[in-house]
């Protein structure tokens, strides 16, 4: 038994002598730089390049040595207003030569079309007129437009509406012909009583321009009422013909006293 105990303490001591002192061999790859280097990669980790893609930037401002200028924040929104802004122009620049053409086109297919001199084609004429043309076929036609005129619309209506066959053609021309004499009535009283206007608006403007002392007849004229619409709408066109005339001279008189008449004016 003794023995035995005394075998074991033996191989115990043998195998901590073993474990402290280590070869010399062993010990010399402990102390090489390049081992250690081995070794510290393997507990920090080797390095790898990032992959493409996964790189970040943070600091987009980042300028230690102050380079560049301060940044100019909402750049975006503001390059978007002016792109906007730029795309509506475009617009209204198309749209404007778009009215130009139908303008023109307007005015070509209206030099085209010829007044007739007879009642009935006359009548034809008005018939086969747009809507929007009519106000200016009235003022064209207006000489044109009689009592003689009206008394032969009057007795075409009369004829087809006593006639022995009543179709549905018939009856469709009859109302034609009734709201083209209506529409045609009111269109030669409506540019009756602006041409009147017009011309009383002319006498009134020549005594403005002739009085030395505007004010005073201004004043005066306003007494009387004589400042109207149609002064005004005067007023206007001739500022406009002075305008495209390049009068400009003309054209500051004439807004002068239209600035002075809407001070005064009945409205």
């Amino acid at each position: 038994m003794i023995a035995a105990m005394e075998v074991a303490s033996t191989c115990c001591s043998m195998s901590r002598t073993c474990a402290v002192a280590p070869s010399s061999s062993f010990t010399q790859q402990l102390a090489a730089p390049a081992f250690r280097t081995n070794l510290r990669l393997k507990q920090v980790g080797a390095w790898q390049a990032p992959q493409r893609g996964l790189i970040q930037i943070t600091n987009i401002g980042w300028d230690p040595e102050g380079i560049l200028p301060a940044p100019v924040p909402h750049h975006i929104t503001r390059r978007s207003y002016e792109k906007k802004i730029s795309e509506d122009a475009e617009y209204k620049e198309k749209v404007e030569r778009q009215l130009q053409a139908d303008k023109e086109a307007r005015r070509q297919a209206r030099e085209a079309r010829v007044v007739p001199d007879s009642h009935k084609d006359l009548l034809e004429f008005l018939l086969s007129t747009e809507g929007s043309e009519m106000e200016f076929e009235v003022a064209r036609c207006r000489p044109r437009l009689t009592e003689d005129f009206f008394s032969f619309v009057k007795a075409e209506i009369g004829s087809l509406r006593f006639a022995v066959n009543q179709t549905v053609e018939v009856q469709d021309r009859i109302g034609e012909l009734e709201v083209l004499q209506k529409v045609l009535q009111e269109g030669v009283g409506a540019y009756d009583a602006l041409t009147t206007d017009l011309v009383d608006a002319k006498e009134r403007l020549q005594r403005i321009l002739v009085a030395k002392d505007k004010k005073a007849i201004l004043l005066e004229m306003a007494g009387e009422n004589q400042l109207d619409r149609p002064l005004l709408a005067l007023l206007d066109e001739n500022i406009v013909s002075a305008t495209q005339a390049n009068e400009e001279q003309a054209a500051l008189f004439m807004s002068k006293i239209r600035g002075a008449v809407v001070k005064y004016i009945t409205l």
